[in-house]
């Protein structure tokens, strides 16, 4: 349906989706970073801060989180500071991580605004665990409600498609939509797969198969000489109206990760896609 359709007299979501950049990821980065293999303490404390203020400024109800791992938020996070210092504002926190065979954990997560968002009782989390047949990645399920309106059930899912063994792809997010206990759900996901590319045709099909679409992205801040690549989205099903609002600046590479202080230093090397979504009557 049409943003701006006279259907769309129900309640609104604000929602976001955002790969943070795993501490333990960033050895992938030591060119950029000049400390060896990982990050050092001073970088990781500081990019999670920036990751922290960011989500706190986007005002989201509802955040979609990929590479999550307790450097970050611990597993068992309830309120009050995170390891950086920082505090997020009033999130209940749904963690589906798994370890890693680094011995670390490491996944995805949902954030639930606890002001705005009433957690589903009868249906409760459905943590989807790393396998072979996932690509060994994680995602989750999580029923909730808006305070406006308990009775209508929303299934919100965050995944993170396995970057290389890209046949798992579909099949986690069959796997995610299978737990599905509601007409309605919206999706944030790494995709690691861009529009054009497979197989995002077959992934396509899958959401297709529950009526789910990935909503079409805005253009991100273009920057000289950097070839951008789309492939965190967030997808809802028709039930709902939605379309994207907002999206972070593409980084500048991922030096600029750790460039704290300048234009883009948002604390990861994946940007921020938010989306604001009506709820029908």
């Amino acid at each position: 349906s049409t943003w701006g359709h006279s259907r769309m007299a129900g309640t609104r979501l604000r929602v976001g989706t955002w790969n943070v950049l795993s501490h333990w990821y960033t050895h992938y980065d030591a060119a950029f970073h000049r400390c060896g293999h990982l990050e050092n303490d001073w970088q990781k404390w500081k990019r999670h801060e920036a990751i922290v203020s960011r989500i706190n400024q986007l005002d989201v109800d509802v955040m979609m989180l990929q590479e999550v791992d307790e450097t970050f938020i611990p597993k068992d996070w309830k309120s009050g500071p995170l390891p950086c210092g920082s505090t997020l504002r009033d999130f209940a926190y749904f963690p589906s991580l798994s370890a890693t065979r680094g011995g670390f954990l490491e996944g995805v997560a949902l954030l639930l605004r606890k002001d705005v968002m009433c957690l589903d009782e009868e249906n409760p989390p459905v943590y989807i665990q790393r396998c072979e047949q996932n690509g060994w990645k994680n995602a989750l399920v999580v029923h909730a409600s808006h305070i406006s309106n308990p009775a209508q059930k929303i299934a919100f899912i965050s995944a993170h498609l396995s970057f290389n063994k890209p046949s798992t792809r579909p099949h986690l997010l069959h796997t995610a939509l299978s737990h599905v206990c509601s007409p309605h759900i919206i999706l944030g996901a790494d995709f690691n797969t861009q529009p054009n590319e497979d197989p995002m045709p077959a992934i396509d099909a899958v959401l297709a198969s529950q009526n789910v679409a990935r909503l079409p992205p805005i253009a991100t801040t273009p920057i000289e000489n950097l070839e951008t690549f789309e492939i965190d989205f967030i997808a809802i099903s028709n039930s709902l109206d939605g379309r994207v609002v907002e999206v972070g600046e593409t980084p500048e590479g991922t030096a600029a990760v750790y460039s704290i202080g300048d234009g883009f230093a948002e604390g990861s090397d994946h940007t921020w896609v938010v989306a604001e979504c009506q709820l029908p009557n």
